[in-house]
């Protein structure tokens, strides 16, 4: 099938206007986006080769995002082919390919914002509205797939993975560690055995935390706001899965808030302001959904999880292995978080 004919499963007529993105991330993941536009209608065609675009998927994206429509959020609409499908297999560019559409937002993303419009005292104006969706999709307790979401931990969200992204991560961490700072070898290895048996932990009970499905990716770029600036909405669910709403809240809120520096592990202060600010953020998603005592147990145990090894820490020591007092401070940062005990998760979470 070459592009015209994918055209063609969509409208009679070849677009007046087409651009085609490559987002491709390598030969296992091929992902092309083409904006079209006839003279009556706009839509966003996507033609994905890898191993978690599946016409099942994209039937149980398309169930997610009803779903958010009904709780209020603005989502594309898939669209249905004229065969009357909401996804295809073709054989295109020499593989065969699942292709799926949805309509043209009516909003903008917030990328496409100057930042001075759109950023108050650092911080995005819309972030809390955002974060807020986990606690209203999460009390609905999603059934709308079957699937790990790609923010899952202890689980794979493709079958091409090894592992998560954390443990990836952490696996990366350590690699650092064994390859480029053996004087640190003893040290790493008890902090090691903490994030192990914390594992062990949280792996007995992990599986029995309430769920629900997420979009799970809730970067600035897909995040839709109004001519004011004012948050209403969400694109781009190839990401959604069910999750749990603890390990949601803690992935999303540590892309995004600990992307602000590397502070974190150099300064107590630094890393107090994150921990304060997710707490917030706890208090007010308890506004919208009521966690569970097991929630509220369990809690340190994501945390110790998520937090200590996730991108950032795995990526700064990397970068300052050459550093002796930031790799000291990195690693002293790292065995704190992996025992605290000093966050009342359980009281941030009461209504």
């Amino acid at each position: 099938m070459n592009l015209k004919e994918v055209f063609l499963l969509y409208n009679v007529k070849e677009p007046e206007e087409y651009e085609i993105k490559d987002k491709s991330r390598g030969e296992d993941d091929i992902r092309f986006i083409i904006l079209t536009k006839w003279k009556e209608s706009r839509a966003v065609i996507k033609i994905n080769c890898n191993d978690f675009t599946t016409p099942e998927r994209v039937m149980a994206w398309k169930r997610t995002t009803d779903a958010y429509r009904q709780a209020g959020y603005y989502c594309p609409e898939l669209i249905k082919s004229r065969n009357g499908r909401y996804a295809e297999e073709v054989y295109f560019k020499d593989r065969y390919m699942t292709v799926y559409a949805e309509e043209y937002s009516n909003y903008r993303s917030a990328d496409q914002f100057d930042k001075c419009e759109i950023i108050e005292d650092g911080a995005y104006k819309f972030r809390d509205s955002v974060f807020e969706t986990i606690g209203t999709v999460g009390q609905m307790h999603l059934k709308t797939a079957d699937f790990p979401s790609g923010l899952c931990i202890l689980e794979k969200f493709s079958e091409s993975e090894e592992c998560d992204e954390v443990m990836e991560e952490s696996l990366n961490f350590k690699r650092t560690v064994e390859e480029s700072l053996p004087e640190c070898a003893e040290w790493f290895d008890r902090i090691w055995r903490l994030f192990q048996e914390n594992k062990k932990r949280l792996e007995e009970v992990y599986f029995s935390l309430p769920t629900s499905v997420f979009q799970s990716d809730l970067n600035y770029t897909n995040v839709l706001l109004d001519e004011k600036g004012q948050f209403t909405g969400l694109l781009d669910f190839n990401l959604s899965g069910r999750d749990s709403i603890l390990n949601q809240l803690l992935r999303e809120f540590v892309m995004e808030y600990d992307d602000w520096g590397n502070e974190i592990f150099y300064s107590e202060e630094a890393n107090a302001w994150c921990v304060e600010e997710f707490c917030r953020m706890l208090k007010r998603t308890a506004e919208r959904y009521e966690f569970s005592e097991e929630e509220k147990k369990y809690a340190i145990l994501v945390y110790r999880y998520v937090r200590p090894f996730w991108w950032r820490p795995a990526h700064e020591i990397e970068r300052v292995k050459e550093e002796p007092e930031k790799v000291e401070k990195i690693l002293t940062w790292a065995e704190q978080e992996l025992m605290r005990t000093d966050i009342d998760f359980a009281g941030c979470m009461e209504r």
